[in-house]
């Protein structure tokens, strides 16, 4: 099961501009990472956006473009199918 907001406490974080809608940041230590934590902030993201909505990401990631990457387990796509790190995901 995923962690709890509650669970999480100040270890992986969302940095984001309320006024603008823009997410800044995500981030997850090492220690933490691959269990759940970044599903779990993505999730509560995404609830906040309206149906409709394109999120668009960079993929900067250790997984950049492998079978376990996040970002293609939770829908998001490369613009750009053969190179590239620009994510695009529709809610």
């Amino acid at each position: 099961p995923l962690p709890t907001l509650d669970e999480i406490g100040n270890s992986p974080h969302l940095t984001y501009l309320i006024s603008d809608s823009i997410v800044t940041d995500i981030y997850v230590p090492p220690s933490k990472r691959r269990q759940g934590y970044a599903t779990l902030l993505f999730k509560e993201l995404f609830k906040w956006c309206k149906v409709g909505t394109l999120i668009y990401l960079d993929d900067c990631s250790e997984l950049y473009r492998t079978p376990r990457n996040l970002y293609l387990k939770l829908g998001f796509s490369y613009i750009h199918p053969m190179s590239g790190e620009s994510m695009v995901y529709r809610i």
